[in-house]
């Protein structure tokens, strides 16, 4: 019975011993591991760059700090080939797109690390600009266009003239488009008057130099354009996509009166103003996708404001983007309808109607 109790006792110690060594083994080997990782290569996996930019400071290959890092030199990557029997590569060139390997020194060791360089710049489109013909006369669009890439030679220029209608005076936009191998795109908007040639020589509107700032707004609203008018869109569609653009301004009240263009610029760039901002944002954007605009402004014993009234060619119809409290939606309203608004809301919208085109 004794020597039973004294067997069960040692097997009891012998157990503890065999935890006890589990255990320190345990951290030991959370230990090394730890330490593996401290001294693993603090280098990350790639780094991206675009096509042609300047070669980057070695330290930004690294995960943490390392301002003190370099390039390696000839002899320390020849010193670091002949160690690792690994192959030489050509050096990392910013002007070949695809994956460089890089050779970095660092507190004493080499690292090794890939450079990506990306195409990432969309072509150029130079050339666009207003063009008048008389119905029925062809017109070689791509004509004096002409198209650069940083990197390729060879970049394809599309034309979408879908909603030009040569046998039909009015005013059409045409879409230039132009990608490059990596897939960037660009766009640029021609404005086309399509003219009636019975009409008076002398009735033929001409083209008069633009000033610098009609230069300046109508580029920031062929930009615009470019991003909220796709291909197939018909003049109400384009209008209506113009009207979303311009209700997204934020509206704020303004004390300061500005001039027209500041209205206009401040709209289009800054997107913030009153209703003078939104009117003269939202004009300056139907024009440019051949709408006739006129500005309304309304009569007491309402607040002032002022809205559009636009033609897409089937008559006029009032546009008002300026965002209200009810976020109502006056897109292509007549005047009837417009009244039947403003007559339930503290008739903000009441003006001299003699002075402006019907509607009905």
């Amino acid at each position: 019975m004794r020597q039973e109790k004294q067997k069960q006792k040692k097997k009891r110690r012998l157990k503890k011993e065999v935890l006890w060594i589990l255990h320190g083994a345990f951290f030991v080997a959370v230990g090394i591991i730890m330490a593996s990782r401290s001294f693993a290569a603090p280098v990350k996996s790639e780094y991206v760059v675009a096509y042609g930019e300047t070669l980057p400071d070695a330290d930004v290959f690294f995960t943490r700090e390392a301002s003190e890092a370099s390039y390696a030199t000839k002899e320390e990557i020849e010193a670091y080939l002949a160690r690792t029997g690994e192959k030489e590569t050509p050096q990392a060139d910013t002007r070949v797109l695809g994956a460089h390997r890089v050779y970095l020194s660092y507190e004493g060791s080499i690292y090794t690390a890939t450079l990506l360089v990306e195409d990432t710049e969309p072509p150029v489109i130079e050339g666009v600009t207003e063009q008048t013909v008389l119905v029925g006369e062809n017109i070689s669009y791509k004509r004096g266009i002409s198209v650069s890439d940083n990197h390729d030679t060879l970049v394809t220029l599309r034309v979408d003239s879908s909603a030009v209608d040569l046998y039909t005076p009015g005013n059409y936009i045409v879409v230039f488009r132009a990608s490059d191998m990596a897939g960037n795109e660009t766009s640029a908007n021609m404005m086309l008057h399509v003219v009636d040639p019975m009409v008076q020589q002398s009735e033929i509107p001409t083209e008069e130099p633009l000033t610098e700032e009609e230069r300046i707004l109508y580029a920031h609203a062929d930009e615009i354009l470019a991003s909220i008018i796709t291909e197939g869109m018909t003049p109400l569609e384009q209008a209506r996509a113009i009207y979303n653009w311009v209700h997204d301004i934020e509206y704020i009240h303004m004390v300061e009166k500005q001039t027209d263009y500041e209205n206009a610029l401040q709209g289009l760039t800054a997107r913030r103003g009153d209703c003078h901002v939104y009117e003269a944002a939202a004009r300056v954007l139907l024009r440019r996708i051949g709408a006739e605009t006129l500005t309304v402004t309304n009569i007491e014993p309402a607040v002032a404001h002022a809205w559009n009234l636009i033609n897409l060619g089937e008559g006029w119809r009032h546009f008002d983007a300026t965002r209200r409290y009810e976020e109502a939606d006056l897109f292509y309203l007549t005047t009837r309808e417009l009244m039947d608004y403003s007559s339930t809301h503290d008739y903000t919208h009441l003006f001299d109607e003699s002075l402006y085109p019907a509607t009905d």
